[in-house]
């Protein structure tokens, strides 16, 4: 997500500053098969002192504007800044300023 932003984690890293998976919650609703055409769906929900909370929705595209699509896998994460030694660190200001939906086809 972040590099939808414009932003390179790898750079991030060369600062010091690291982003690690605090929590995560993964709920399936249907089952899925290889090489299925599915979207994914990322809202950063919160980003706030250390922490960034995203809600994730993977869907099956049905092909149809009017109808709702298959919620396939729904999720949940709270990523937290650290530095290298794993010292909690406040977010940079321009990680503090993303609000949003993106969606992102896989």
């Amino acid at each position: 997500m972040l590099r939808s932003f414009g932003i390179s984690y790898k750079e991030l890293e060369t600062t010091g500053i690291m982003l690690v998976v605090k929590t995560m919650q993964v709920e399936f609703h249907s089952p899925a098969e290889f090489d299925e055409d599915l979207k994914l769906i990322t809202k950063l929900t919160h980003c706030y002192g250390a922490r960034i909370h995203h809600e994730y929705r993977i869907c099956r595209d049905i092909g149809s504007h009017t109808a709702l699509p298959e919620l396939v896998v729904s999720g949940r994460s709270s990523i937290a800044c650290v530095d290298r030694s794993g010292k909690v660190k406040k977010l940079p200001k321009a990680l503090q300023l993303f609000r949003g939906e993106k969606e992102l086809d896989t």
